[in-house]
């Protein structure tokens, strides 16, 4: 296949990244699907001296001028075929429960894909329960009531949509939050994130959350052995330091406990969950992310999370889905059921993991001269050089690839609360996904071999842990961000000495992005203040008082030649994600 050149970097002639729509004063409106049918008509009769069949025009006109109210609607038929209405025309959790038993859920997986997809492609309406009347207007670019980012959005495509579906955003998808309300001072900012491939790095934090988990067990075994004397150790997991903890036993205490000091945990949140969603690592789960941008960026509460926002922390109904509280009041209770976030989990799950220019050329999809080669070879050496990959570290073991929905191996893992109801929610009986075989996967990682070890190498290059950079990145007036607790409240460890110490995140800290498919992806860092990946990798430079943990890596960046600063970025530009062809 022949090849052009962008930038240095060669693009194959016969793939192209979906173009996403130019963006006008339209794009913030609420499009409706007739809307939308109306404007692909006019462009269908516009072509029609093309080569477009009359029975596609005819198609067209017959859509367009039947406008259903609600878009979800459409989905119904598919849900009725699979047995699986709730009731209320929505996708009932207790059906999917009922295949995991039955063993037919590997049918059923393309049918779960294609039902996700479709609900990140949707155009949601009034009648879907889109937007929320909290307040005089159902959309807003900013914060209503401390409950939403807006609404400002229609669609999941409204914002990740760079440089294919499911990717990351342009600036003008920006979104603003406010996690304290009660605080008053300038919103939160942050950019679009890349969601392909997130279900690896979901494994990942939940191996690593066992083992540290595992780790304290031991810890405080040991510190019981030792009769009050003070025991420490290091936490480490998958390569990635955490800091360490110290436990003791309290006999002042009645009965006489262990007790813990969680100062010196760096990283992580001090219950010692590796949460790999977010900019700030507050997500440990594709279904928390998903319910929490329905909700926010969308008005869309799911059954379980218009509980949450009612009543965190409390009881729920084993049918959930029947009188859910309409907590933004906009006349719709029943937006989106337990059922629906678990396929937009498991579809998002088998979203492709980005790939490189390299192994797309080792796969005869594309062609690289071996100088280009060279130079995407020299840049990850110029990258280890001056210690990128201290924190982007190239890749993470994952050990298990099967996703679990819901994943029982940690509480943070799981809908702690509705796993205790009779929704389908099962966590003996998940739906299980193999990432690395099953065929609706869109691309599968390869096992290694080693050492009697069999693995997989996530090449994502992050440590998952959160770094300070400087105080010119710090969010401002808003000190922290909460950890979402799979909707229940994130405690303070029972055995922790300190019980004022706090589980939300800091304002300066932020979890080290992943970088595959970033060569795709701009604009970069977490608000989209860098256009370009230079930029982005002088943004690690200190600018204030306090000196970034990536301060030294930058200013080594800036100490190199031309020839491998050029190198170095080459390299960054050789993540991208597979395009489709067309």
């Amino acid at each position: 296949m022949n090849s052009i050149e962008i930038k240095g970097l060669p693009v194959p002639n016969r793939v192209r990244y979906p173009r996403a729509p130019a963006r006008s004063a339209w794009s913030n409106l609420p499009l409706t699907k007739g809307v939308l049918q109306v404007f692909a008509l006019g462009l269908a009769l516009s072509s029609a001296g093309c080569g477009e069949e009359e029975s596609n025009l005819q198609e067209l006109a017959d859509e367009a001028l039947n406008e259903e109210d609600s878009a979800y609607e459409e989905l119904v038929e598919g849900i009725e075929e699979m047995d699986a209405n709730d009731g209320r025309d929505h996708l009932d959790q207790r059906a999917i429960a009922r295949w995991a038993v039955d063993g037919s859920e590997e049918d059923k997986l393309e049918f779960l894909f294609d039902h996700g997809d479709e609900l990140t492609e949707l155009q949601f309406t009034a009648a879907d329960g889109i937007g929320s009347l909290v307040t005089f207007s159902r959309f807003s670019r900013y914060p209503t009531e401390g409950l939403f980012t807006g609404p400002n959005a229609s669609s999941c495509g409204s914002c990740h949509d760079q440089p294919l579906g499911n990717g990351a955003g342009l600036n003008v998808a920006n979104v603003v939050q406010d996690p304290e309300p009660g605080v008053e001072g300038t919103f939160n900012v942050r950019n679009t994130r890349n969601m392909n491939g997130d279900a690896w790095l979901q494994l990942a934090g939940a191996e690593m959350t066992v083992d540290l988990q595992a780790q304290r067990r031991d810890l405080k075994a040991n510190a019981e052995r030792a009769g009050g004397a003070r025991v420490s150790a290091p936490l480490e997991t998958k390569g990635v330091s955490f800091g360490s903890l110290t436990c003791w036993l309290e006999s002042t205490l009645t009965p006489a406990a262990v007790q813990c000091d969680y100062a010196a945990v760096d990283g992580v949140s001090i219950d010692l969950v590796v949460r790999a969603g977010g900019w700030k690592g507050n997500h440990p789960t594709l279904r928390s992310f998903s319910e929490d941008a329905f909700f926010g960026e969308m008005g869309i509460h799911s059954d379980r999370f218009a509980y949450h926002v009612e009543q965190a922390g409390q009881t729920l109904p084993d049918d959930i889905h029947m009188a859910p509280p309409d907590v933004d009041k906009d006349g719709v209770d029943h937006e989106m059921s337990v059922g629906d976030v678990t396929s937009m989990a498991i579809y998002l799950a088998a979203q492709a993991p980005p790939t490189t220019l390299l192994e797309l050329a080792s796969e005869g999809k594309l062609r690289l001269s071996p100088e280009q080669e060279d130079r995407i070879n020299g840049g990850e050496a110029a990258f280890a050089q001056v210690g990128c990959d201290s924190c982007h570290l190239l890749s993470v073991r994952v050990n298990d690839s099967w996703y679990r929905e819901p994943d029982a191996r940690h509480f943070a893992y799981h809908d702690y609360l509705l796993a205790q109801t009779n929704n389908g929610y099962d966590l003996e009986d998940p739906i299980t996904m193999n990432l690395a075989t099953d065929e609706v996967v869109e691309r599968h990682l390869p096992a290694t071999e080693l050492d009697g070890e069999r693995f997989f190498e996530v090449k994502a290059m992050t440590d998952l842990k959160r770094h300070f950079l400087g105080d010119h990145m710090c969010d401002e007036s808003k000190a922290y961000t909460p950890v979402d607790g799979s909707h229940m409240p994130a405690r303070v460890p029972a055995d922790s000495a300190d019980r004022t110490v706090s589980m939300a995140i800091d304002r300066c800290q932020f979890m080290t992005a992943d970088l595959w498919g970033i060569g795709g992806t701009a604009p970069y860092m977490h608000d989209g203040r860098a256009t370009t990946l230079r930029e982005a990798i002088r943004s690690h430079c200190s600018s204030g008082a306090r000196e970034g943990q990536a301060n030294q890596s930058c200013l080594a960046f800036d100490a190199l030649s031309a020839q491998d600063q050029d190198g170095l970025i080459a390299f960054l530009r050789n993540q991208v994600m597979e395009p489709e062809p067309e």
